[in-house]
């Protein structure tokens, strides 16, 4: 595995992540003994050393949409919250690029639409995103190129309404009498 033309197979994920490539997790994970906003401070101090975009932790809280939960117990979060303050954290690190494993796994639809709705905000603000999830309307609505796989062979790849139209990928993730549908 290469990133920005450095080998990075071996090395540790606190190494990786100091260059700028981080990823959140398909489980939501914190410190769930300390608050939210010292969740994000720890991650926001590691970022911070190679210039941070962000301001302060509150900022990534409040764009993250969990500032009024600051000084809340992680532990204490019900799963969609803790679902943004691993984004959060993962922000913290003021990433280049944003490995998302699943994001809308367990969440329900207006949790999973919001969840969207702040991740679309990151590549204009210069960070790239690279998501995995079976979510096909999500995928469809934030990604403007697919790469579909079926047990680990690429089956299709392009724009989503192209890759969502293919007759493989229906069959595969959408079943074979359904149509998808591409926004």
């Amino acid at each position: 595995v290469s990133w920005q033309g450095q080998d990075i197979t071996n090395i540790g994920a606190h190494r990786i992540a100091r260059k700028r490539l981080v990823r959140t997790f398909q489980q939501a994970m914190s410190f769930p003994g300390l608050t939210v906003d010292e969740n994000v401070r720890i991650a926001w101090e590691q970022g911070r050393r190679g210039g941070s975009r962000w301001a302060s932790p509150a900022m990534i809280l409040d764009f993250v949409g969990l500032a009024p939960l600051g000084r809340a117990i992680a532990g204490s979060l019900p799963f969609g919250s803790l679902r943004r303050l691993g984004l959060a954290v993962a922000l913290g690190v003021s990433p280049e690029l944003l490995l998302l494993d699943e994001p809308g796994a367990g969440l329900n639809d207006s949790e999973a639409q919001a969840f969207a709705a702040v991740i679309a905000q990151l590549p204009p603000q210069g960070i790239g995103v690279c998501l995995i999830d079976h979510d096909m309307d999500m995928m469809s609505d934030l990604c403007d190129r697919l790469i579909v796989l079926d047990f680990g062979t690429k089956i299709a790849e392009g724009p989503p309404a192209e890759v969502l139209a293919d007759p493989k990928v229906r069959e595969v993730y959408l079943g074979p009498d359904k149509k998808a549908v591409a926004s």
